[in-house]
């Protein structure tokens, strides 16, 4: 009797870790419709003032559903120590944007100001799309953010507003004027808002 309770037992236990834990075929078919793989499209350094931003877009596929195509953008972002430029003005972004702080101390603000935070390298700021928002390097020498965003909004902007750089050793206030009229407009036709 004991010898068909085990049995048993060891059966249902089988067959209901077969429902919980699926093959590694039937796990694929459930989990491939998520996989994208990214392809870069396009790179340029700009500067705008005296900050300098990297871009680099990314166009996909979905191997396994080719009717789906998206694109993300990568930004790296150089700003001087204490300079109060083009992303310290608070903008609002119609895709949500994940910042990562490479180097440097930052100051983000955001609509409210007790809800302004203080971030430092190797910690990320994830902005939720619709939240106004601004930033500055707070630290001494140069600070670097990475921006990974699921749009290539900014990366069009900068195009249309930055000075294309070659030699990023040589960049100086001059070498990129705060048009901030043309920026705003530039920044609105691609779906960035500035609020000041």
């Amino acid at each position: 009797m004991m010898k068909t309770i085990i049995s048993l037992f060891f059966v249902l236990f089988v067959s209901l870790t077969a429902t919980i834990y699926p093959t590694s075929d039937f796990a694929a078919a459930l989990t491939s419709q998520n996989i994208s793989v990214f392809h870069p499209n396009y790179s340029k350094t700009v500067a705008i003032g005296r900050e300098i931003f990297t871009y680099k877009t990314f166009n996909t596929y979905k191997p396994f559903n080719s009717n789906t195509s998206q694109v993300i953008s990568k930004t790296e972002i150089t700003q001087p120590s204490k300079y109060e430029g083009l992303l310290l003005r608070k903008h609002v972004l119609q895709a949500p944007e994940e910042i990562y702080i490479i180097k440097g101390d930052f100051e983000f603000a955001f609509s409210e100001p007790e809800q302004n935070t203080k971030v430092t390298q190797g910690e990320i700021v994830s902005i939720p799309s619709g939240v106004p928002f601004g930033f500055k390097h707070i630290g001494t020498g140069e600070g670097k953010v990475l921006v990974v965003s699921r749009s290539d909004a900014l990366p069009k902007m900068l195009s249309e507003v930055g000075t294309l750089l070659k030699d990023e050793s040589k960049i100086t206030s001059k070498t990129s004027e705060l048009d901030i009229n043309k920026i705003v407009s530039a920044a609105k036709k691609n779906g960035i808002e500035f609020l000041n």
